[in-house]
C-alpha cells in the first residue's frame, strides 16, 4: 500500500475530502500535522480549525494569539463561517490584549 504524505499545499483538500467520506482518521491525522509539523501562520490554519471543527487545533490558535497578533486577518468574510461560541471566544481574545 502506497502511503501518501499530508503537506501545507495539500492538508485544506485532504479535508474537505475526510469530510465528504466521514474518514475521522484522516481528519485526525490533518489536525496532528497542522499542529505538529505544519510551517503555515495562524491565518491558515485557524479558518481550517473552526471549519472542520478541529477542537485541538483551535485550542492551539488561540493559545498562540498575541498582543501582536493582527486579528483582522483572522475574521472570516462571511461571519457566519464563526459560531456565536467561537465569536465569543475570538473576541475575549481580542480584548485581552487591550
Amino acid at each position: 500500500m502506497r502511503k501518501y504524505k499530508i503537506s501545507d499545499d495539500t492538508v485544506s483538500e485532504i479535508l474537505k475530502l475526510a469530510d465528504f467520506f466521514d474518514a475521522k482518521v484522516v481528519v485526525r491525522r490533518c489536525e496532528e500535522f497542522l499542529m505538529n509539523t505544519s510551517k503555515e501562520s495562524l491565518k491558515f490554519k485557524f479558518p481550517l480549525a473552526i471549519k472542520n471543527k478541529l477542537a485541538e487545533l483551535k485550542k492551539k490558535c488561540f493559545s498562540e494569539m498575541t498582543k501582536s497578533t493582527n486579528f483582522k486577518d483572522l475574521i472570516p468574510d462571511d461571519s457566519t463561517d464563526f459560531d456565536t461560541e467561537v465569536w465569543k471566544e475570538f473576541f475575549s481574545k481580542a480584548i485581552s490584549f487591550i
